[in-house]
C-alpha cells in the first residue's frame, strides 16, 4: 500500500510524466480522463485503509469501491478500444483482465462481509 500511495503522491506532484494517458490519442481529456482515475484511486485507498483500520462500516466501502473499480474497466476498455490499433489487442486484454481480477476479489470480500455481518 505504501507503494500506491507513493505513486499517487508522485503523479499528483508532477514528479511521474504524464505522457502516458494521452500517448495513444495526444488529447488534453484523455490526461484530464486518467487523473479523474488517478484521483478516484487515491480516495479509494484512503477510504478503504480508515475505514480497515477502525472497523467501520467496511461492507458498504466494499460495495462502493467496486462500482468505481466498474466504472475503472468500462471507460478504460472504450478508451482503449476507441484510440487503440488493431494489434492492441493483446495488451487491452491483458488490461480487462486484471481489472475484472480486481472486481471479482471486490465481489468476494463483500460476499465474506456479509457471511460475516450474520454470522455475529
Amino acid at each position: 500500500m505504501g507503494i500506491t500511495l507513493s505513486y499517487l503522491i508522485a503523479y499528483f506532484v508532477g514528479l511521474i510524466d504524464p505522457f502516458m494517458p494521452a500517448a495513444a490519442t495526444g488529447l488534453v481529456v484523455d490526461y484530464q480522463l486518467h487523473q479523474v482515475r488517478f484521483l478516484l484511486a487515491f480516495v479509494m485507498v484512503a477510504v478503504g485503509t480508515t475505514a480497515l483500520s477502525f472497523d467501520w462500516r467496511v461492507e458498504e466501502i466494499f460495495v462502493i469501491s467496486a462500482w468505481v473499480q466498474a466504472y475503472f474497466v468500462v471507460t478504460a476498455m472504450v478508451r482503449q478500444w476507441r484510440s487503440g490499433a488493431d494489434e492492441a489487442l493483446l495488451p487491452t486484454i491483458a488490461m480487462l483482465s486484471i481489472l475484472l481480477t480486481i472486481f471479482s476479489l471486490l465481489i468476494t470480500l463483500i460476499i465474506e462481509e456479509r457471511k460475516r455481518k450474520t454470522d455475529l
